[in-house]
């Protein structure tokens, strides 16, 4: 299945810092904490980073990702969710 929105291929792509997924292909239990961010007019890219930093996990923004400004308030919300509430909003498609 190809990600394409807009007719840009756009894809963020995030695993734990270990690389490995659970042996019966289950996502590990990180992907389910919770964290907090409050960032106001940082760029995307930015945004995932400090996303990554505060979670302890690793991202990969694709180079084709829009460099729009962004705001958020994260509160309580789990890493995955975040994830997908940043990139969809973004009109970007993420894949593990």
């Amino acid at each position: 299945m190809k990600n394409i929105i807009v007719g840009i291929a756009l894809v963020v792509v995030f695993s734990l810092s270990t690389g490995v997924k659970a042996a019966d292909g289950q996502l590990p239990a990180a992907v389910e904490q919770e964290v907090q961010l409050d960032l106001k007019e940082v760029k995307l890219s930015s945004a995932f980073r400090a996303l990554a930093d505060v979670a302890g996990m690793n991202i990969v923004v694709d180079s084709s990702a829009p460099e729009s400004k962004v705001t958020l308030h994260l509160d309580g919300v789990s890493f995955l969710e975040a994830v997908e509430l940043l990139a969809r909003t973004n009109g970007l498609a993420y894949k593990m």
